[in-house]
Protein backbone atom coordinates (compact mmCIF):
# COMPACT_ATOMS: atom_id res chain seq x y z
CA UNK A 1 0.00 0.00 0.00
CA UNK A 2 2.72 2.47 0.92
CA UNK A 3 4.64 1.70 -2.27
CA UNK A 4 1.45 2.13 -4.29
CA UNK A 5 0.86 5.57 -2.70
CA UNK A 6 4.43 6.62 -3.48
CA UNK A 7 4.06 5.42 -7.08
CA UNK A 8 0.78 7.29 -7.42
CA UNK A 9 2.41 10.44 -6.04
CA UNK A 10 5.33 10.09 -8.43
CA UNK A 11 3.02 9.56 -11.41
CA UNK A 12 0.94 12.57 -10.41
CA UNK A 13 4.07 14.75 -10.20
CA UNK A 14 5.38 13.43 -13.53
CA UNK A 15 2.06 14.07 -15.25
CA UNK A 16 1.94 17.57 -13.79
CA UNK A 17 5.45 18.25 -15.11
CA UNK A 18 4.45 17.02 -18.59
CA UNK A 19 1.39 19.27 -18.63
CA UNK A 20 3.55 22.18 -17.47
CA UNK A 21 5.97 21.55 -20.35
CA UNK A 22 3.25 21.25 -22.98
CA UNK A 23 1.16 24.25 -21.94
CA UNK A 24 4.08 26.67 -22.20
CA UNK A 25 4.74 27.21 -18.50
CA UNK A 26 8.32 26.06 -18.86
CA UNK A 27 8.88 28.38 -21.82
CA UNK A 28 7.93 31.37 -19.70
CA UNK A 29 10.27 30.24 -16.92
CA UNK A 30 13.11 29.91 -19.46
CA UNK A 31 12.27 33.38 -20.78
CA UNK A 32 12.41 34.85 -17.27
CA UNK A 33 15.76 33.18 -16.56
CA UNK A 34 17.16 34.59 -19.82
CA UNK A 35 15.71 38.01 -19.08
CA UNK A 36 17.24 38.18 -15.61
CA UNK A 37 20.63 37.08 -16.93
CA UNK A 38 20.79 39.40 -19.94
CA UNK A 39 18.42 42.31 -19.25
CA UNK A 40 18.50 42.98 -15.50
CA UNK A 41 17.65 46.67 -15.91
CA UNK A 42 14.31 46.18 -17.66
CA UNK A 43 10.92 44.71 -16.87
CA UNK A 44 10.05 41.33 -18.41
CA UNK A 45 6.74 40.63 -20.11
CA UNK A 46 3.88 39.33 -18.03
CA UNK A 47 3.00 35.67 -18.49
CA UNK A 48 -0.13 36.63 -20.46
CA UNK A 49 1.76 38.97 -22.79
CA UNK A 50 4.55 36.42 -23.28
CA UNK A 51 2.08 33.69 -24.28
CA UNK A 52 0.17 36.08 -26.55
CA UNK A 53 3.39 37.02 -28.37
CA UNK A 54 4.44 33.39 -28.64
CA UNK A 55 1.12 32.52 -30.25
CA UNK A 56 1.51 35.39 -32.70
CA UNK A 57 5.08 34.36 -33.51
CA UNK A 58 4.07 30.75 -34.11
CA UNK A 59 0.90 31.27 -36.11
CA UNK A 60 1.17 34.57 -37.98
CA UNK A 61 2.91 34.85 -41.31
CA UNK A 62 3.26 32.60 -44.31
CA UNK A 63 3.29 28.88 -43.51
CA UNK A 64 3.98 26.62 -46.42
CA UNK A 65 6.37 23.90 -47.41
CA UNK A 66 7.57 25.31 -50.74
Amino acid sequence: MKALRRLRGWLHAALGQCVHQFNGGAAYEHYLAHWRAHHPEGTPLSADEFHRREQDRRWNGVRRCC
